[in-house]
């Protein structure tokens, strides 16, 4: 070869080995910015994670108080927090005032299905169907469905012929199809253990459910009854109540835990609580770069003169807020 020749062959390597070195240059630069972009995701989720967590904790600290004037009234309003680092979006819910699935007869269960707009016929077939599907006998309910009924409709599991232990088990019984468990999801509970429900607290589709009012009335129940808790004075009576589902008394001190804890419940007004009540509290977490996360946490909080105290039930991570009509916003 000629010393042109290797001249030539030498340029072509150099040009070839830059041509390299740029490649991994850029290769390197790019995986260095991703890993920078991935520590930076990491870090921001941090810093989410404490200003949903710092949320939880200051809604849990009023919470805890033995006083209900001073608790938040926790019907489902929604509160926006500032806090070191970002803000969150914070709703309270105290569980009596949902209809439990475990207790509520088939006749509640409907009310509350026709507060959803279902027609009558779907309402009592899916309510007697949830009623089947919790009992332990083999009887069918007149309008529900036990194991014969579900084996004719394809589905293999049949009733449970056991109490729910997840909301989620409605999506499971007989004619609840997603779009009918949504709209049912934030109004039912298996935490409350009672057959009534707390007016004080239940939001608006569920007053519809336990009174013969208007909706219209029962807004402005809901809208007196925060101003009632702003100014430290008892709940008002509900309008049309029907006895048999509102709880006596209007109480506003949260319903029992079930299974355990099972306290008496708080009295309204600035009377002392030291029973068992259990919350919902769902948190959406932002900080101050748009970074978000949030969480949904079930807790049953026991108030007594000596040491009270926080269980928590359930908790799920970035769950949303839970469903809600502007009616419910009040």
């Amino acid at each position: 070869m000629t010393r042109i020749g290797n001249r030539g062959f030498i340029l072509v390597a150099v040009l070839w080995l830059l041509a390299l070195l740029t490649v991994l240059a850029g290769a390197m630069t790019y995986s260095s910015r991703q890993a920078t972009r991935s520590m930076a995701s990491l870090v921001g989720a941090a810093q989410a994670r404490h200003v949903a967590d710092g949320a939880v904790q200051l809604a849990l600290l009023n919470l805890l108080s033995r006083t209900s004037a001073d608790r938040l009234l926790a019907d489902g309003e929604t509160l926006e927090l500032a806090l070191p680092g970002g803000q969150a979006v914070i709703t309270v819910t105290d569980e009596s005032g949902r209809i439990d699935l475990n207790r509520a007869d088939s006749t509640l269960l409907a009310r509350l299905l026709l507060a959803l707009d279902l027609g009558e016929d779907r309402a009592l077939a899916l309510a007697d169907a949830v009623v089947d599907y919790r009992d332990t006998d083999m009887l069918r309910s007149m309008h529900g469905a036990e194991d014969d009924e579900y084996d004719r409709a394809g589905l293999a599991n049949g009733a449970k012929d056991e109490p729910f232990e997840d909301v989620a088990e409605l999506r499971q019984v007989l004619g609840f199809d997603e779009a009918i468990y949504q709209a049912v999801r934030p109004y039912v509970t298996i935490y409350s253990d009672s057959a009534t429900v707390n007016p004080a607290v239940a939001p608006l589709i569920v007053l519809r459910a336990i009174s013969d009012e208007t909706e219209g009335i029962l807004q402005d129940y809901i809208d007196q009854r925060r101003q009632n808790h702003r100014d430290k004075v008892s709940a008002p009576s509900l309008p049309g109540a029907v006895q048999r589902y509102a709880a006596q008394g209007n109480q506003g001190g949260g319903g029992r835990s079930s299974r355990s804890s099972r306290g008496s419940r708080g009295t309204s007004g600035s009377a002392v609580a030291t029973g068992a009540a259990t919350y919902t509290l769902s948190i959406v977490a932002y900080t101050e770069d748009g970074r978000r996360t949030g969480m949904t946490t079930t807790v049953t909080i026991t108030r007594n003169t000596s040491q009270p105290s926080v269980r928590t039930l359930d908790l799920r991570p970035y769950a949303e807020l839970p469903a809600r009509t502007s009616a419910d916003q009040g």
